[in-house]
């Protein structure tokens, strides 16, 4: 059963992929001892891995499911945690976190309104996370790439008016976060 199938089955998620992806993770971020930019590169092929099923899965069913998006947070914290025991800067991470929790904030805002659902909420607090590991700026320019990205398939549905389908956000924030980590870790910024 694939993991595409796998969503439509029993919804449940157990405490054993959420510490298999967080130890993988933190192996993962230990490729920091030999190169921090091999250990940036493979989190986010490790985002990408996640992404691309969720952002499928979100596509179809209009919904972003735990059983993906809970162990993808676990890995990207495992990951970024490790990366800071390597390089000891645990303020790096400490901005990360509080970007993460940010980002969470601005969507969940956006939520109370019917703009986003919550499944959109909490990959943006792994996205703030991830991303903001690289900067601020990487994480605002994920945020205006996803909606910039959405744009032209939110104006087909408004075109359509009365067809009653709503915009599955995830593959667009998935999309912005891929692009804006990509030219962090090749510009730096």
């Amino acid at each position: 059963m694939t993991v595409l199938e796998q969503s439509a089955a029993t919804r449940t998620l157990t405490w054993q992929p959420l510490a298999a992806a967080a130890v993988g993770g933190v192996l993962l971020g230990l490729t920091a001892l030999v190169d921090e930019n091999i250990a940036s590169w493979l989190t986010l092929a490790l985002f990408v891995g996640f992404g691309i099923p969720i952002s499928i899965i979100d596509a179809r069913e209009h919904r972003i499911p735990n059983r993906l998006l809970f162990p993808l947070a676990a890995a990207v914290c495992g990951s970024l945690t490790a990366q800071t025991a390597v390089s000891g800067d645990w303020w790096r991470l400490l901005g990360a976190v509080g970007l993460g929790a940010a980002l969470w904030g601005a969507y969940a805002a956006m939520s109370l309104f019917g703009a986003i659902g919550y499944g959109d909420v909490k990959l943006g607090a792994v996205i703030g996370l991830l991303l903001g590991w690289h900067s601020i700026t990487a994480v605002i320019a994920a945020t205006v790439l996803a909606y910039l990205l959405s744009a032209p398939h939110a104006i087909a549905l408004i075109a359509r008016r009365g067809s009653g389908q709503r915009l599955p956000f995830g593959p667009y924030l998935i999309a912005g976060a891929v692009v804006a980590a990509a030219a962090a870790s090749i510009a730096g910024f």
